[in-house]
């Protein structure tokens, strides 16, 4: 036989990729004679078959089952035989397995309502892309392109809008990679309210029994908890169904007891956690047979309208308590405590009026019902009255006791039973104060004979009444009012306190009366203590007894401090609520608080600072301040006191003078403490500025000035270059009296001078605002247009008009004129001469 060395055929360094939890197949195809051994081994060179989880098949492959992520590595595989030796390398990588880790869930949801499950995964970034599938019982679900689709796949969740029975199962999403696939699955169980119950069976029983039968309807997954028989008749209140019978889920059958003369007709429903069904067909109609009334009518009563009648009232039986035909009710009466019969009618409904009677007295009756197969059982009797009247006796012996100075007791006698002449509801006690005061009304119900009355003045006369009322209303009897005085109170505070300062040590104290006494003066107290800033000193007091003067005088007081003074008016009841005044014993006012007062200023603040003086109480301070120019008034700081340390003014405008003032509010006047001008830092604001600059007026007058004389400058160059036809006006119109004028105007008819042209141009201002600058000229002034209407060659037209142009200067033109004789500028005879 041929000898071989081993030779391993499978390629060198091949690379094998799988998941967790997978089986790995590592290969290692020998050639060789004698057959090789094959030995695998790993990186560190140890042998792999330690582990159980490793195998070598007889091919050499090397098996790996349950796949872990520290199996990954390189691996190597060796061949040997008596010739010879041969080796190969693999590697191995093993990729976390793919996972869900948010898989769907079984849900019960109720029908047309939307469902969504949720499918999300994890997987190895190396093994994307991944793919997710969803399938209904195994059959793969594609959505539509359309809203109208039934299911809607999106980032891993479906979604069915409106579920529906059909959609009932289990889905199963499915994601896959290239090296391995993961699935979960969820049930979908729909519910619903149950369908209604079928095949109802109607059985006779007995008469007035009968047993109804039927089949459960679908319950959709919700047991049915209960059934409901309901029931309807045709005879009083048709159309109308009303439960009859409740019964649990599991019974299909229920025993019913019937009234008479009814005519029913039965359904059912169920009902289950998610509601009831709709209710099942009817039965046929049963008619249960008449019979006598079982039962009479409730709530029976006599009451009166008038002194001389009773109405017996009743409740009418309901339809299904007639039991019969043509139900009527007997009504009977009769005085109570005398032998007389029973009086008896018939009538088919209340009321029943008994007139003619005594007024309130009781009467004993009945009501019992009846039909044509016989009358019910034997009625209760109850107890009616007659009409009510008023009461003809009122409450004597009434009395009044005082429990406080605001509060009395009052009592009486209560009537007799023989005058109420009908149910006695209570007693009104009705009170003023004299002589014509107010009335007050109390009302005391049932049978009570007192009452207590609060909120009274003090040592006040009072009339009350009292008077006891039925339900006709209050008695008719007259009784005098009776009249008492509360007992005596504190009095309230004097109506004033005057303290007049006579020294520094000596105070005038004047008062007046108490505005309610509330009982007899016997005299004042009055109380005076040293205020030193939070402290008070011992509390010193004076009587004043009555009869005596309403003034008193303080002497001996120390001087410089603040007393403060009560006074109160005394009676037998104790002392009044007190008036209170204080006063600074010192003729030149409090003094003052604070201390090396100082300011610091910048361009829009002022920082005012000084130091509290020890001993002397919290006072409010003010501020005030305004510009010393007196631009503006007078503006208030927020309220502050002494026991800040500063205070910072704002809103002052930069390189401005102020006038700044510190006022302590004292408890008698307020006085000023620190008044300085100071001035901010920082440039001024110029008048002009802060002022005119920004008035709307004058930016109007400024720019119509600077129109209006930009316009009369390019008139007056327009009038000086232009050739044509032009007004003839010479310089002399200037020095034309007021009697040539006219024949100047008629002469040259349509033409005007430009003199003329600006005295019509200058009349909308003749009303202006002068200006503000003395050295603006006013409108017409020494520039007159005259000087360029100065010529000395003149040339007219056939009509009279001239075309020429101006020329020269105003010396020339003198010259000229001397030439020609003229002692002067020319006149309008000149000019006519000239025209000829």
């Amino acid at each position: 036989m041929a000898k071989l060395p081993a030779q391993i055929l499978t390629p060198q360094d091949k690379h094998y990729v799988v998941v967790e939890k997978q089986t790995a197949f590592i290969h290692c195809k020998v050639f060789g004679a004698p057959t090789p051994q094959i030995l695998w081994s790993k990186e560190d060179m140890e042998a792999v078959l330690q582990d159980p989880r490793y195998f070598v098949n007889t091919s050499g492959t090397l098996r790996i089952t349950d796949v872990q992520v520290t199996d990954g590595g390189v691996f190597t595989c060796n061949a040997s035989n008596l010739i010879g030796a041969d080796s190969v390398t693999a590697t191995l990588t093993v990729r976390n397995a793919s996972q869900i880790v948010e898989p769907p869930r079984d849900q019960h949801i109720q029908r047309l309502h939307p469902v969504t499950f949720s499918c999300l995964v994890e997987a190895d970034l190396s093994l994307l892309p991944m793919y997710l599938q969803w399938k209904k019982d195994g059959v793969d679900i594609n959505e539509a392109d359309d809203d109208e689709s039934t299911y809607h796949i999106q980032d891993g969740q479906l979604k069915i809008k409106s579920v529906g029975y059909k959609d009932e199962g289990v889905y199963t999403c499915i994601a896959t990679t290239k090296l391995d696939s993961v699935t979960a699955s969820a049930q979908l169980i729909v519910v619903d309210q149950p369908d209604p119950p079928f095949d109802l069976v109607l059985k006779i029983v007995r008469e007035r029994e009968v047993q109804l039968s039927w089949s459960p309807g679908n319950n959709h997954n919700s047991p049915i908890e209960e059934f409901v028989v309901e029931f309807e008749e045709n005879i009083f209140d048709a159309g109308t169904w009303h439960v009859m019978r409740r019964l649990d889920g599991d019974q299909q059958e229920a025993h019913l007891a019937l009234s008479p003369y009814v005519n029913y007709s039965f359904r059912v429903y169920s009902v289950n956690g998610f509601g009831r069904s709709v209710p099942s067909e009817n039965t046929e109609r049963y008619m249960a047979p008449s019979a006598a009334p079982e039962k009479n009518p409730g709530r029976v009563k006599g009451e009166g309208s008038l002194p001389s009648n009773m109405i017996i009232t009743w409740e009418v039986l309901k339809g299904l308590d007639w039991n019969g035909p043509d139900l009527q009710y007997s009504v009977k009466w009769r005085q109570q405590g005398g032998e007389s019969e029973w009086k008896e009618l018939v009538v088919e409904s209340p009321p029943y009026v008994v007139n003619g009677t005594p007024t309130f007295v009781p009467f004993q009756i009945q009501v019992q019902a009846f039909n044509q197969e016989g009358s019910g059982p034997e009625a209760r009797t109850v107890i009616g009255y007659s009409g009510e009247n008023y009461p003809l006796e009122n409450p004597e012996s009434v009395g009044v006791a005082n429990v406080s100075n605001s509060t009395v007791r009052v009592s009486w006698s209560p009537v007799r039973v023989e005058s109420l002449r009908g149910h006695l509801r209570g007693y009104n006690v009705t009170y003023w104060k004299q002589p014509d005061g107010q009335h007050h009304h109390l009302t005391v119900h049932g049978n009570h004979s007192h009452a207590v009355l609060h909120g009274l003045e003090p040592y006040t006369q009072y009339s009350l009444e009292v008077k006891v009322f039925n339900n006709k209303g209050q008695g008719l009897g007259t009784q005098p009012a009776h009249h008492f005085t509360t007992a005596e109170g504190v009095p309230s505070q004097p109506v004033m306190l005057h303290l007049e300062l006579l020294k520094d040590t000596e105070v005038a104290a004047s008062w007046g009366q108490p505005h309610r006494p509330n009982g007899i003066l016997t005299g004042y107290v009055l109380q005076y203590q040293q205020i030193n800033g939070t402290e008070s000193g011992p509390l010193r007091e004076q009587n004043v007894s009555m009869p005596g003067p309403t003034r008193l005088t303080l002497r001996e007081l120390q001087p410089h401090y603040v007393y403060k003074f009560h006074v109160s008016g005394v009676t037998s009841a104790g002392r009044g609520h007190a008036v209170t005044k204080e006063i600074f014993t010192s003729r030149e006012g409090e003094p003052r608080v604070l201390k090396n007062i100082s300011c610091v200023m910048s361009e829009t603040n002022s920082n005012i600072s000084w130091i509290g003086l020890e001993g002397y109480r919290v006072t409010e301070l003010h501020i005030q301040y305004m510009k010393k120019d007196g631009a503006g008034n007078w503006k208030d700081s927020s309220p502050l006191n002494s026991s800040l340390s500063y205070f910072v003014l704002e809103g002052l405008e930069p390189g401005t003078p102020y006038i700044i003032k510190l006022w302590q509010l004292g408890r008698f006047k307020n006085i000023t403490v620190w008044d300085k001008e100071v001035q901010t830092n920082g440039p001024a604001l110029t008048e002009l500025n802060s002022r005119i600059a920004t008035e709307g007026w004058f930016i109007g007058v400024i720019s119509a000035i600077v129109l209006l004389v930009l316009i009369l400058l390019i008139a007056c160059f327009i009038k000086r270059n232009k050739g044509g036809k032009y007004s003839v006006k010479d310089k002399e119109d200037a020095h034309v009296d007021s009697e040539a004028r006219p024949m100047k105007d008629e002469t040259f008819g349509e033409y005007r001078s430009l003199e003329s042209d600006n005295d019509q141009e200058e009349k909308p201002f003749e009303g202006s605002q002068p200006s503000l600058d003395d050295h603006i000229k006013p409108l017409g002034s020494d520039d007159s247009l005259v000087e360029y209407t100065d010529s000395v060659d003149v040339q007219y037209n056939e009509d009279g008009s001239f075309i020429g142009q101006y020329s020269g200067s105003k010396e020339e033109k003198e010259a000229a004129g001397a030439a020609n004789g003229s002692s002067g500028g020319a006149s309008p005879v000149n000019i006519d001469v000239a025209l000829e």
